[in-house]
């Protein structure tokens, strides 16, 4: 065995390893219930969702326009020369590029919604469940 093919199992085999140790949500010791850091709630995807129509869409929007207007101001100046006919190709290819950016925001931002909604209708079908059976007698045995 060469020394790459020995460099390469030795990898391979402490990938394995890392890959085994790895779990989601655990502390040590194992099961769950570890404080990771991920944590995902309505108001987090809510807030999200609001970022994104409210600021970062209008900001996209309004610095693309600012660049669209450069790339025409530009383009009228060199108008008679070929680079004239390469702007354009550009700026029209910015602008398709911008609106998708923008059709991509808000479909994320409805994604989100949509998540977060998903989210809380889960929790109080999971609270309703939880109800249901602490209200079931189990066997004729007392509550």
């Amino acid at each position: 065995m060469s020394d790459w093919d020995a460099e390469w199992a030795a990898a391979e085999a402490a990938a394995r390893e890392e890959i085994a140790r790895t779990r989601l949500n655990t502390h040590e010791g194992g099961g769950a219930g570890g404080n990771s850091g991920l944590t995902v709630t309505a108001g987090a995807k809510e807030a999200a969702a609001a970022y994104l129509e409210e600021e970062l869409k209008p900001t996209v929007t309004r610095e693309g326009a600012l660049v669209m207007a450069a790339s025409v101001r530009s383009a009228a100046r060199m108008a008679g020369w070929r680079s004239a006919a390469g702007l354009a190709h550009a700026s029209q290819a910015w602008e398709h590029k911008l609106s998708a950016l923008g059709e991509w925001l808000e479909l994320e931002a409805q994604a989100l919604r949509g998540v977060s909604r998903s989210f809380v209708h889960q929790e109080a079908q999971i609270v309703n469940d939880l109800q249901d059976i602490r209200a079931t007698p189990i066997n004729g045995m007392p509550d």
